[in-house]
Formats: structure tokens, sequence, C-alpha cells
């Protein structure tokens, strides 16, 4: 399905590549339909269930006490730099295909991990 290539520029890395079987196999996959359907939503159509999806996963991670994930585009420590961005965590530029990413050093827009981080700053300052 898929075959482990090292990278030809370091030798060190490596990278995997679907093979023919693998792709056939991908074109068989449901969720491939549903990727179609959510790319003919309209723009206000997409905002909104990415909002009710983000809203889903951080309430998620706060039942579980789990630290919430997003992309870089919504992280805290994001910011939009010269056609591509800035991560004030990493201290690293991020190109425009990285935004978005699953951010590994995501904090949520609000600057809190999850909603009962949040709850627990507000109790503080009562």
């Amino acid at each position: 399905m898929i075959v482990r290539c090292k990278s030809r520029v370091d030798g060190r890395s490596t990278y995997f590549n679907v093979t023919e079987a693998g792709a056939a196999s991908l074109a068989q996959d449901p969720l491939g339909d549903l990727i179609a359907a959510l790319d003919n939503l309209g723009a206000s159509d997409h905002a909104a269930l990415l909002s009710t999806l983000s809203l889903l996963t951080s309430s998620l991670a706060d039942i579980r006490g789990a630290r919430a994930f997003g992309t870089c585009g919504d992280c805290a420590y994001f910011v939009a730099a010269r056609g591509g961005g800035y991560c004030t965590c990493m201290t690293s530029d991020l190109a425009a295909h990285e935004i978005d990413l699953l951010c590994a050093s995501y904090r949520g827009p609000d600057g809190f991990d999850t909603a009962r981080e949040q709850s627990a700053m507000s109790d503080d300052k009562s």
C-alpha cells in the first residue's frame, strides 16, 4: 500500500509513497466521497462547519482532560507575515502551505489549551 523511501537530499530522512495498489484502494475509500461533498460546500457553510468542529474538538479535549489541537493558523502563537506566517512559540517562519497543518504546540486562539484551563483562570480572578 505504501513504500518507504530514503531522501535523496540528505540520505537520513524517510518519506512514504503510495503504491499503485494503495492508490487503487484509496480510490474506493468512502471518505473520498465525504471530502468531495465538503469541497462542494459554500464558503459560509464551510466556515460554520469549521467553527463547529473546532468547538467539538475543544470540548472533547476538555472532557478528557487532554490538550486541544488545531491548525497553526488558528493557534494563539501564529502571526501572519510575508505571505506565510510566524510561530512565536517555535520562533520559526511558516510557509503558506504549513498554516493549515496541525500545530505541534497548539494553544487556542483565546490563549488557553482547554476550556477547563480558561475556567480555572476565570475562577482565580473572581
